[in-house]
């Protein structure tokens, strides 16, 4: 049985916070934070006293347990409601605690079948509510409830973390192949010694994709210019024996540079057959 003393500081609360709803204006701006589930008992009396208890899900997937308490003016009889709806402008979940009143006035839990709104009177967060009430009961009332944040029961999702792809290695051209034939002195005729040595360079190459660079070289016996005149015949002489071969001849590149890029660095006037040379280098093609 509620005491009179009880009763008349119960009417004096109720009566101040039905006020202050009356002059709350609901956020022009609301962020979505999630939505709860309530489920309450009402027991009633000329001042209806209730609890209940809920779940918070965040939208972020995690979800908190919460009771609800609280009291209305004109409530008669035992009813078993509930409630659910959206939470805006909830920073962190124990945002949520506090005493609610009703946006613009309008009645709170537990008076039939409604929709309205309640705001924390702490802060900005605001719950709107669809409430279904089942039992006998008189009147509508003005008052307040009190939400007080429980245990964390889930955790945030955690998002998945895409692999990221890795990215192809740069195509690296292969290494060119190079294949030395030297020649007797003052030679530049493919002997059949030479043709033997371009035989399995021919067969591992010519129905490949690649291009055959030919440079003819001399030693330093002779002058610049008969030596220059002498390597080119040499590479000339092996382009066309590729040809003779098989390879076809736009897939070949010949030239004399007489005595550049010695094989063998040497002083002027020596015959040295390491240096009387045709570098065949093979290319692959993109």
């Amino acid at each position: 049985m509620i005491s009179c003393r009880h009763l008349l500081k119960s009417l004096s609360l109720v009566a101040v916070l039905a006020a202050a709803g009356c002059a709350t204006q609901q956020p022009a701006n609301q962020t979505p934070s999630g939505t709860y589930s309530v489920t309450y008992d009402n027991v009633g009396g000329l001042i209806g006293f209730r609890t209940g208890k809920g779940k918070l899900l965040l939208n972020d997937g995690s979800e908190y347990a919460f009771t609800a308490d609280g009291y209305s003016l004109a409530a008669l009889g035992y009813s078993v409601a509930s409630a659910s709806g959206n939470v805006y402008n909830l920073n962190r979940p124990e945002d949520l605690s506090g005493e609610y009143g009703a946006l613009g006035g309008a009645a709170i839990f537990g008076h039939g079948s409604m929709a309205t709104g309640l705001r924390n009177r702490s802060n900005d967060v605001v719950l709107d509510i669809a409430s279904s009430e089942t039992g006998l009961r008189f009147g509508l009332g003005g008052g307040f409830v009190t939400f007080k944040l429980g245990e964390r029961l889930k955790g945030p999702r955690v998002a998945m973390v895409k692999p990221v792809p890795a990215k192809p290695a740069p195509v690296m051209a292969p290494a060119p192949v190079s294949h030395s034939i030297e020649f007797g002195y003052d030679k530049s005729r493919v002997s059949i010694a030479i043709g033997k040595q371009l035989d399995p360079i021919v067969a591992e190459w010519r129905d490949k994709a690649v291009t055959f660079e030919v440079v003819g070289h001399a030693d330093t016996v002779g002058t610049d210019a008969y030596n220059d005149r002498l390597s080119e015949k040499r590479a000339q002489n092996v382009k066309q024996a590729l040809v003779d071969r098989g390879v076809a001849a736009d897939r070949i590149t010949a030239m004399g540079v007489g005595e550049e890029g010695l094989a063998v660095a040497t002083p002027e006037g020596t015959r040295l057959r390491a240096n009387r040379r045709v570098v065949i280098t093979v290319k692959r093609t993109p």
